[in-house]
């Protein structure tokens, strides 16, 4: 029982390191943008 929680809550932290590293592409992303857009 006591493996299986720590199954998931690794898999839970390595989910929201993903969800973390996607958000931040996607500002770098949309800041590229508006940056070439102005100039």
């Amino acid at each position: 029982m006591r493996d299986k929680d720590n199954q998931h809550s690794r898999l839970y932290y390595i989910i929201l390191t993903i969800v973390i590293i996607a958000i931040c592409v996607v500002v770098v992303i949309l800041f590229n943008t508006l940056k070439t857009n102005r100039s």
